[in-house]
């Protein structure tokens, strides 16, 4: 065991007692990149109304005014075809 995960593992056991040993979430507390629902469902709208589009058929998404998520694109073709 190394340095780090015993005081990790006395620090539990000062702060929370046995109870504080059991296996935890290893799940962060929060996801600030995920997909806001209000962009999410127009996204699945244009993919349940288009079903035969691929990745380079769909619209580029609008740029939203503070730049986030919905401006992203991912280019997902195979690197090695041409362009």
């Amino acid at each position: 065991m190394s340095r780090q995960t015993g005081y990790k593992w006395l620090n539990r056991y000062k702060k929370d007692g046995i109870a504080g040993l059991a296996d935890q979430s290893r799940r962060p507390l929060d996801s600030p990149s995920i997909t806001p629902p209000a962009l999410e469902q127009p996204v699945l709208g244009v993919r349940t109304r288009n079903p035969a589009w691929g990745a380079q058929d769909r619209p580029a998404p609008a740029r939203s005014d503070a730049g986030a998520a919905a401006g992203h694109q991912h280019d997902c073709r195979d690197p090695a075809s041409p362009r």
